[in-house]
């Protein structure tokens, strides 16, 4: 099994770092997940532009977690169902 690390600001690749700090303040944290994929500058800047055109559409905010939310659910993230829920309900 591949061990993944958990990533800081210091230790992330110099490609992942911008976003890893923007995440940083937007959370208050750096979300475990993200943590792992700022290893890998290419994948980490895929799943950021994702999450940028997710937000960028036509759906409110609201409908966005939820959308994130059933996706978290059917992945089995603990993680990240909490993080949509609460910022669904906020």
């Amino acid at each position: 099994m591949c061990h993944h690390p958990l990533h800081t600001i210091e230790s992330v690749p110099a490609q992942s770092k911008p976003v890893l700090q923007q995440l940083q303040q937007a959370f208050g944290l750096i979300p475990p997940i993200a943590a792992r994929m700022a290893g890998s500058p290419v994948l980490f800047n895929c799943i950021t532009g994702l999450f940028e055109h997710v937000h960028s559409g036509s759906l409110t905010e609201v409908q966005n977690q939820i959308l994130l939310l059933t996706s978290a659910v059917t992945n089995a993230s603990v993680w990240a169902v909490a993080l949509h829920a609460a910022l669904a309900l906020k």
